[in-house]
């Protein structure tokens, strides 16, 4: 039977995906809001964050970055701030609480990596990183060709 690397890549994801939220759920999370979760917790660290940076790390649309944020901020883990910069530009903000949650989320995160990898030989994860990154690339390149053909 022929395999389909789409395919694969989609069953991995979900399966992926519905273990980690099956960790995760026991804290009130998602697998999408944990992760933009710790990646607010990490980046603001560094510098200011606002929606549009979630949109484009986790290519979301405006709509969607917007729903989680906002489940976010009702749940008490982040808090939205006035750009001193630009008012009509909110800022992101981890709470305490958002930052106690993003640190056990990441702990669960690692565990489930370290779990994944354990019986896998370096050499291999090398070559599957290698084959993702030259996947990624042509997907890249593909749409950036759909792109500019609409133009």
């Amino acid at each position: 039977m022929k395999q389909y690397i789409g395919k694969e890549i989609k069953l991995t994801h979900s399966l992926l995906r519905r273990v980690i939220d099956s960790h995760v759920r026991q804290d009130d999370f998602t697998f999408v809001q944990g992760r933009i979760l710790h990646y607010i917790d990490e980046e603001t660290k560094k510098r200011e964050v606002i929606q549009k940076d979630i949109e484009e790390e986790f290519h979301i649309r405006a709509s969607s970055a917007s729903q989680i944020l906002q489940k976010l901020e009702k749940k008490g883990f982040i808090e939205r701030i006035e750009s001193p910069a630009d008012k009509r530009i909110k800022r992101l903000r981890i709470t305490q609480m958002g930052t106690q949650a993003a640190k056990q989320i990441h702990k669960q995160v690692c565990q489930l990596e370290a779990f994944l990898i354990e019986s896998v030989d370096p050499k291999d994860l090398a070559i599957f990183f290698d084959v993702l990154e030259k996947i990624k690339m042509k997907l890249g390149e593909q749409l950036l060709e759909k792109n500019n053909g609409e133009k």
